[in-house]
């Protein structure tokens, strides 16, 4: 399940610690995951990362800074500051800067099994 959020909707919530507030952007299963990778990203307006499909990985991104749009199997959405998206493997995607540098986290999750897909709250 393909998710994108924008976190300034999301209402925050008490944190397990009782100190402080925290959005909860995805949760996921009790199976084990595989971290592959965490990196920064950043592309310069014009910029695209091609269409491509990870057959074994999830990817999830947290956008900084810029603006661009990202297209999953064929649905486009915009990116800006505060946006979470969630791409499942096996879903293919793109990534675009518009006007201004994108910046971002991304994560590399391994697709275990069907049972570790992150879900929204």
């Amino acid at each position: 399940m393909f998710i994108h959020l924008d976190v300034d909707e999301i209402i925050p919530v008490s944190t397990s610690h009782a100190v402080g507030l925290k959005k909860i952007l995805a949760q996921g299963s009790d199976q084990p995951v595989k971290l592959k990778q965490v990196a920064f990203g950043k592309l310069l307006p014009g910029q695209n990362v091609p269409i491509h499909v990870h057959p074994d990985m999830d990817e999830v991104y947290f956008f900084q800074n810029g603006y661009g749009i990202a297209k999953v199997d064929d649905v486009v959405y915009d990116l800006k500051p505060g946006i979470f998206v969630y791409i499942p493997a096996g879903s293919k995607h793109d990534i675009s800067c518009s006007t201004t540098p994108l910046e971002f986290f991304y994560f590399g999750l391994e697709n275990i099994n069907e049972a570790n897909t992150l879900l929204h709250p």
